[in-house]
């Protein structure tokens, strides 16, 4: 159990395969709607970006590269938000959406001078945190970004220093500053989604082991007993009607017990009371319990007799008992 889950803390992921599906599957709708809303907002800033930079900088764009892009945009928005691609390849499409997005920045910051290549400051807040898919993807997105600031940066500043000291005093400033906010959001992510691992893994031990103490609990106890028992009632207590009560015994069993090992007759048992128990599903009666090599069940029982087939309720309970 603990090596199902133990978390690889290099790839941020469970061990076990089929636990770290299971977690994914329970957090994609969650994240889909985050992965949407996302995108919306960030379709919503290239529009106000635009007005922005056709009022105030004066951008001079012809009218068919103006459609072309816009309605890429569009396309793209649309066919991630509403298509079934981002649930049944969300890691490929967000990937593909992230290099979408580096392309866009590196164009606008070539193209506007104006825009400073700090604009590149926003992807790990993307990557590690609004579009995180998994650890490997989120970094692998990250360090494609830094790179991309890296040439972007060269050459927005080198244009802008004429001195050598300058320029390389401002490029090795920015990309300080990038790599602390980089460092930071990735710092932030990866808390965020360990702490939510181990939260799934001691939720889900916390199921098996009360699965593990009802399966317990419906094993020493009739049904109806164990009902009231799981709900965490403090006694248990109902008055019947005419009941048939059997107890059965092991004959000679003392005598048995001298030619068995305890391990044996351990299993002995087990396996007669095992073919008890069997018989008293097929023919309508409740076991009760065990003690030593006696059996006890009863037939009649006013909660059993419910959920009993009809066919088996219509033998009177004293025949099937």
């Amino acid at each position: 159990e603990e090596t199902q889950f133990q978390i690889n803390t290099k790839k941020l992921k469970f061990e076990s395969e089929s636990l770290e599906n299971e977690y994914f599957s329970g957090k994609l709708n969650e994240s889909l709607t985050k992965y949407r809303v996302v995108i919306l907002v960030i379709f919503v800033w290239f529009i106000f970006f635009q007005v922005w930079a056709f009022s105030y900088i004066r951008l001079k764009m012809g009218i068919g590269i103006l459609v072309v892009v816009n309605l890429s945009k569009i396309l793209l928005f649309v066919y991630l938000s509403y298509s079934k691609a981002l649930k049944k390849h969300t890691s490929f499409s967000i990937f593909c959406y992230g290099v979408y997005l580096l392309i866009v920045e590196s164009a606008i910051c070539i193209d506007i001078p104006e825009v400073s290549p700090m604009i590149f400051a926003v992807n790990p807040v993307l990557f590690y945190i609004a579009l995180y898919v998994t650890w490997i993807q989120a970094n692998s997105l990250n360090t494609l970004s830094y790179l991309v600031f890296l040439v972007n940066s060269y050459l927005h500043f080198k244009d802008k220093h004429t001195q050598q000291s300058e320029f390389v005093f401002t490029l090795v400033y920015y990309n300080i500053l990038f790599f602390a906010i980089n460092a930071t959001c990735a710092n932030i992510s990866y808390q965020q989604n360990y702490s939510d691992r181990k939260k799934f893994s001691l939720a889900k031990l916390a199921h098996q082991e009360t699965r593990k103490a009802n399966s317990v609990v419906h094993y020493l106890f009739p049904k109806f007993v164990a009902k009231s028992l799981v709900k965490d009632q403090d006694f248990v207590c109902s008055e019947q009607e005419l009941v048939s009560i059997v107890f059965c015994n092991i004959c000679e069993f003392d005598q048995i017990v001298n030619y068995f090992s305890p391990t044996e007759l351990t299993a002995f048992l087990d396996s007669v009371f095992q073919k008890f128990d069997r018989l008293c599903n097929v023919i309508g009666v409740s076991k009760i319990e065990t003690v030593g090599y006696t059996y006890m069940a009863c037939a009649g029982i006013t909660e059993f007799e419910k959920e009993l087939d009809p066919a088996l309720k219509s033998i009177p309970h004293p025949k099937r008992a």
